[in-house]
């Protein structure tokens, strides 16, 4: 078979088709599409947090259509999506375990009534003592991991072969 690659795409084309899907967890989406969009979303919550209270949950829904994203460009490497749904998972656990671990650890330093005369050293022993719990340590090194692990499936080329998860949006046979 004869294959062709088909050219990048612009910037308007990847944001009016990764508008189009916005809502669409299957499919593929190519590294342009991709970079594009997520670039557009990105930048956009950026200047949308800037007004009170209205920005912060506009700048979340952006944020929050960015996933779709992300798993059709891992499909399109021929992953699957709950890579970026182990992403989620952890990073609500390592935070979640973190705030656990802080309040438990203020709550100690406030029933001892020792925070109006603490020392430097102490104030630093007590950051340790919050990020050194094994359970937060070992949920931010994975979260870490795997972050690193998704930007890395991210940045690689489209299969060039169909998947499971549809044609490839990039090589026509």
């Amino acid at each position: 078979m004869n294959q062709q690659t088909l050219p990048s795409l612009d910037l308007s084309e990847a944001i009016k088709l990764a508008w189009s899907k916005l809502t669409q967890f299957s499919g593929r989406s190519r590294r342009s599409e991709f970079w594009w969009a997520y670039l557009t979303f990105y930048v956009g919550a950026i200047v949308v947090s800037m007004v009170p209270i209205i920005g912060a949950v506009a700048a979340l829904a952006l944020e929050l259509a960015t996933i779709p994203l992300i798993f059709r460009r891992l499909h399109d490497t021929g992953r699957s999506g709950w890579w970026m749904g182990a992403d989620i998972i952890l990073s609500i656990a390592g935070a979640t375990a973190f705030f656990v671990n802080f309040f438990s650890v203020m709550g100690e330093m406030f029933m001892g009534n020792e925070m109006d005369n603490m020392e430097p050293m102490e104030a630093l022993m007590m950051v340790f003592q919050i990020f050194g719990n094994p359970v937060v340590l070992s949920l931010l090194i994975v979260s870490i991991i795997v972050k690193i692990t998704i930007l890395v499936f991210l940045c690689q080329d489209s299969n060039p072969e169909p998947n499971r998860y549809g044609d490839s949006p990039k090589y026509v046979f």
